[in-house]
């Protein structure tokens, strides 16, 4: 599987004064409105979140971002993003999640919260599963776009 950035284009449109943002490259029809591009880019960044976290929950797979072209692109908040890198990560292993708990210390109903969208877990404990996989979490600045 090829490693691409956690970030996607975004459609923002206008109808009836308010701005619409939807992300193309995903086929669920989600979308998201606000009063003016500034508030549409931070609905995107939520919207984003809830698009990756349903794939994440019915194990599908994320599709490839696109090329933006003049479109703003919207990136991850660092928890879901990681979130999504152990989701990954852990496809790969063949494990279980009982057997990756035991790998971590931890209790078996530790991981439905570790890997749950809707749970804002610890970086920390983000790392540390992945770390449990022979993977390690790599944080990395770059210029805005």
């Amino acid at each position: 599987m090829r490693s691409f950035d956690l970030a996607w284009p975004v459609r923002l449109s206008t109808r009836d004064g308010a701005v619409v943002v939807d992300f193309p490259d995903f086929d669920e029809d989600h979308r998201s409105w606000a009063d003016d591009r500034l508030a549409a880019l931070a609905e995107a960044e939520d919207l984003l979140a809830v698009l990756v976290g349903h794939r994440l929950e019915s194990g599908r797979s994320l599709p490839a971002p696109s090329k933006p072209g003049r479109r703003p692109v919207v990136r991850l908040p660092v928890v879901m993003a990681a979130k999504t890198r152990l989701h990954q990560a852990f496809a790969r292993t063949g494990l279980d999640k009982a057997a990756l708990a035991r790998r971590m210390g931890k209790a078996p109903q530790q991981m439905a919260r570790l890997f749950s969208p809707r749970h804002n877990s610890r970086i920390e404990e983000l790392e540390a599963a992945l770390a449990a996989l022979g993977k390690c979490l790599v944080v990395e600045v770059r210029d805005a776009a």
